[in-house]
């Protein structure tokens, strides 16, 4: 199993259209391009982030997917786009209008939970094209049907995280798995960006 990890290059962004119409995001700091999406009043990488990050990793698959590191946020998104908010996912989870779903939302104990009713798959179909990879963990690919992503959260906590399920959104902030002094439980996850506006 081959592992890459970073290197750094410089900053800079374009968005254009595909010959299909599709909004495109191009990162100038590898070249990478991302199908982009607006719900609401936000834009969103259809895609996940694959910039070559200080401290991340990728696997096999670095066309889909790299893991990154809680402490090397800052600055992981293209220019001008960031992590997502917890409210902002929940604008995500209301576009499943079909959906019956239960909530739960506690800002103040930084919690939040969905969970879909009658076996409703949220991998089946969506509008950000989510589907589970698994986490990276322990120096490896911890495969299963979820995938993990870094946000933030208006309580603000830099450990905060939204577990993907079929069935179950959850985010919560915790120090499990994200102990250096415990390799062997470490966690890295996905990165979605979102921004306000496009610089056409």
């Amino acid at each position: 199993m081959h592992i890459q990890r970073h290197h750094l290059t410089f900053l800079l962004i374009l968005v254009g259209f595909s010959s299909l119409g599709q909004q495109i995001l191009t990162d100038k700091r590898d070249g990478t391009q991302y199908e982009i999406v607006k719900l609401d009043h936000l834009h969103w990488m259809k895609e996940n982030l694959r910039y070559d990050a200080p401290g991340s990793v990728c696997l096999d698959h670095c066309d889909r997917i790299r893991f990154y590191d809680y402490q090397y946020l800052e600055g992981v998104c293209p220019e001008g786009w960031r992590l997502p908010t917890v409210e902002e996912w929940d604008l995500f989870i209301q576009s499943f209008q079909d959906a019956e779903k239960v909530r739960m939302m506690e800002g103040n104990k930084k919690l939040y939970r969905v969970d879909f009713l009658n076996q409703y798959n949220i991998f089946g179909s969506n509008v950000l094209n989510i589907q589970p990879i698994g986490r990276f963990e322990g120096g490896k690919l911890d495969t299963g049907d979820f995938i993990d992503f870094w946000t933030t959260n208006s309580a603000t906590d830099d450990r905060f995280h939204m577990h993907f399920s079929p069935y179950t959104i959850s985010g919560h902030a915790h120090k499990k798995n994200l102990k250096l002094s415990k390799p062997e439980e470490y966690r890295l996850f996905a990165v979605r960006c979102v921004c306000e506006k496009l610089d056409e």
